[in-house]
């Protein structure tokens, strides 16, 4: 999004992930061009239910509010019988926005969970983005955490479609087209 054109460019490779030692709660936004800003979790829920968040620099701001809530799956061994069981898995952030220092916002409010054996790890992927003159664009994301669409406030879409593996197809699933100007599918993927 740019204030001299109607054309967009942006990295959509970001995310927001939490590391809490049992001490200290850090937000992490993983900004997409290998870049991290970290915030530090102040002090416990507010009364409405956000945390308050405090960059590292002067430039960002932070909230979070909601839950997020998922299963996992591990083997309990009672004598010689395995059980599968089913642990529920539940984190006291389900969104975060955030805004930088030229004053555009970004929200981060699809959950994909990592899970692994007994544990799961949230990231929070990036769903919305206004820039300060109110422009707007929209990232669908799949429940595997692959990019299926972007799409600006002009309704101009890009597609994006996956082979058995995860690989994105150029053109959307066509071979050898790029629609829309894209270049570089493989960056569809956080």
């Amino acid at each position: 999004m740019s204030e001299r054109n109607s054309h967009w460019s942006h990295n959509w490779a970001q995310f927001v992930q939490v590391l809490y030692d049992g001490a200290e709660r850090h937000a992490l936004w993983h900004t997409g061009d290998g870049r991290i800003v970290s915030f530090h979790a102040t002090s416990e829920r507010s009364a409405v239910g956000a945390w308050n968040w405090n960059p590292t620099d002067s430039y960002h701001s932070l909230k979070s509010t909601g839950w997020s809530r998922t299963w996992v799956e591990h083997t309990v061994v009672v004598g010689t019988i395995k059980y599968r069981v089913k642990m529920p898995v539940e984190v006291p952030y389900g969104s975060f926005e955030l805004q930088d220092g030229a004053g555009t916002v970004y929200r981060f409010s699809q959950v994909w969970w990592a899970k692994g054996e007994q544990a799961a790890v949230p990231y929070f992927l990036l769903t919305t983005a206004t820039d300060r003159w109110g422009r707007e664009l929209r990232w669908n994301w799949d429940a595997d955490g692959l990019l299926q669409t972007v799409q600006d406030q002009g309704q101009t879409m890009l597609s994006f479609h996956y082979d058995q593996i995860s690989n994105p197809l150029p053109g959307g699933g066509v071979p050898g087209i790029l629609r829309n100007g894209t270049t570089d599918a493989t960056k569809a993927r956080w």
